[in-house]
């Protein structure tokens, strides 16, 4: 996707600013509409040739060796089995009003009933790896192959000549398709993404300076007005970049304040991508920049190992999302990374914007229902479309109602309530722009402060030491309190672990380490203690005293260090001699 897979890729976004403030000349925004449009018919047009391929495939195998067929019949039989019985499970802890996996007969029925999928599901897999043995099969699929690929290209073809699809685009969705699952077709809700390839690439300084015509770039100074309290209290002078990307015979001018400048490299690929927010549309225009060199930032230290122990816990100070532990020059330095309350500000207002918005949609479906009831029969039109109005779930679905009955028609003593919907959607609209908004607000401000940390570390540590953990284990909350399992889901959602991980990663050259007991055994002793949900602890095999996420951090800083000197990356690498050898250093310094 990235012109060259052999070369190192990185992406970067910029939210296109309306071209108002920027005051450039306007161009056609339906162009743009009709080719995303264009995309999304190409892509189910695609996923029409490729339905018919895998058919196609399948009756040839079933064709030339029956049993395959009988055992897919047999696979999917005991799905519908095991999907049965998990139907009853949860029946039952419906009835119960509280989670459990099921009786004994019931594990026992579902652990048989996978045992003999899983056996056929191999059997399946070495079927299908004979196949490429048998020379029949290969021929005939390598025709079944070169007639749906003339498919393929006729229908690009037929887009790319006559239907106006650009160059880039058709060949960003065709890279986008998994050839690997059944494809499914997609709904055109007005988004999607535009993609312009600029082969051998461009440089930001050859697109500043004009060279080439595919991209050019330009900067304006705009005066932006300042409002205080509601009113213009003046102006101020700012730099919008302005990116024209060239289709046929226009440039499509993009205005975008450019936050964080480009590295090195060339420019691969650029998106412009249309996304809903809230109820508005919104431009992304993004740049896929190649570097053979990599990414290295230019102030990275030389020397120095840290390690970063990540997660999320509250605490006195806050919402503790991550501990760093680091060794450099004979000094031991460590300290912990606290989301700021004003930025976790924004993400509790877009949720209490969102408690709003399901109490008053539950209030309004409520007052509906009723007049439904009160009225007595209602007229075909009506009445079909307020089919399965008790199990909406969708405010949209019901603003779009409301909207809809207000130019459809009217029905004797509907004045009341159709004047309450059509209130309680413009409110909703109000308040999902304002949660949209919050919610962005928070995500990039957070995106920012972890950018800040990881800049604070590369610039005195040479090398990051991660943990090898699953994150999508870190998701799971076995405690039976609902109250707690709230709380930790929106710490969870605040702190984003994956996405601190991410910047880190980018922003250091990083190694991982093993993890398990990585909290729970002391990095004094070396041995383990069972630790429950207290913060504090002391060892009760060498009585240390320590904070279990420092803890957490400092045996990671010691295991990678310890590998690295052993020169593996297993756990036999960090034997207990080397560990002592390097907590000798480190341990006595700890608080």
């Amino acid at each position: 996707m990235f012109g060259n897979d052999s070369l190192p890729s990185r992406i970067y976004s910029y939210d296109v600013v309306d071209k108002k403030v920027v005051r450039i000349s306007s161009y056609d925004a339906s162009l743009l509409l009709k080719q995303l449009s264009l995309c999304n018919n190409y892509y189910n047009d695609l996923v029409s040739v490729r339905r018919k391929e895998l058919e196609a495939i399948s009756v040839l195998r079933n064709e030339l060796y029956p049993g395959y067929a009988a055992r897919n019949d047999e696979i999917e039989a005991l799905n519908l089995k095991i999907e049965e019985l998990f139907e009853q499970i949860r029946k039952q802890n419906m009835q119960a009003k509280k989670k459990n996996s099921g009786t004994k007969d019931q594990k026992n029925a579902i652990k048989a009933l996978k045992a003999e999928k899983t056996k056929l599901v191999h059997q399946q897999r070495e079927q299908k790896a004979s196949m490429s043995n048998d020379a029949t099969y290969v021929e005939r699929l390598s025709v079944l192959n070169d007639v749906y690929g003339a498919s393929r290209k006729a229908l690009r073809k037929e887009y790319s000549r006559n239907k106006g699809l650009a160059w880039g685009s058709y060949l960003g969705i065709e890279q986008s398709q998994d050839k690997r699952v059944w494809p499914s077709y997609r709904s055109y809700d007005g988004c999607g993404r535009l993609c312009w390839q600029f082969q051998g690439g461009v440089t930001w300084s050859e697109a500043c300076a004009g060279k080439d015509t595919r991209l050019k770039v330009s900067v304006k100074e705009v005066a932006v007005p300042i409002f205080v309290g509601g009113k213009l209290a003046g102006t101020k002078s700012k730099s919008f970049t302005i990116v024209h990307l060239k289709y046929k015979d226009t440039f499509i001018q993009l205005p975008f304040f450019m936050d964080r400048p480009l590295p090195s490299g060339v420019i691969k690929w650029c998106y412009l991508i249309r996304r809903k927010v809230g109820t508005k549309f919104t431009w992304q225009i993004q740049f896929v920049v190649s570097n053979g060199l990599g990414f290295a930032k230019q102030d990275l230290a030389r020397d120095g190992d840290v390690a970063v122990d990540y997660g999320w816990r509250k605490t006195e100070k806050g919402l503790r999302c991550a501990y760093w532990a680091g060794y450099k020059d004979g000094r031991f330095e460590h300290g912990e990374l606290v989301i700021p309350a004003g930025l976790v500000d924004y993400y509790i207002k877009a949720r209490d914007i969102r408690s709003i918005r399901d109490k008053n949609f539950d209030s309004m479906k409520a007052q509906l229902m009723a007049w439904v009831d009160e009225q007595g029969p209602l007229p075909t039109w009506l009445s079909q479309r307020l089919s399965g109005l008790d199990k909406w779930k969708s405010s949209s679905r019901l603003r779009n109602f409301a909207w809809w009955w207000s130019i459809a028609g009217k029905v004797e003593g509907d004045s009341v309530i159709l004047k309450a919907l059509l209130d309680w959607a413009s409110q909703d609209v109000h308040l999902h722009n304002w949660e949209s908004s919050q919610r962005k607000k928070f995500i990039v401000r957070r995106d920012n402060f972890y950018r800040n940390f990881a800049a604070k570390l590369r610039r005195f540590f040479a090398t990051l030491y991660v943990e090898n953990s699953d994150l999508a284990k870190m998701k799971v909350t076995p405690t039976p309190d609902k109250e707690h399992n709230s709380a930790v889901s929106v710490y969870r959602d605040i702190v984003s672990p994956g996405r601190l991980m991410q910047i880190l990663k980018e922003n250091m050259h990083h190694k991982k380490v093993e993890a398990r007991n990585s909290s729970k055994e002391c990095h004094v002793c070396h041995k383990v203690t069972e630790l429950a949900d207290q913060v504090e602890y002391t060892c009760e095999h060498c009585g240390k005293k320590w904070d279990r996420d420092l803890n957490g951090a400092a045996n990671l800083l010691l295991r990678g260090m310890s590998c690295d000197r052993k020169g593996g990356e297993n756990e036999d690498a960090y034997v207990l001699e080397h560990k002592r050898h390097a907590s000798n250093e480190l341990c006595q310094k700890i608080a």
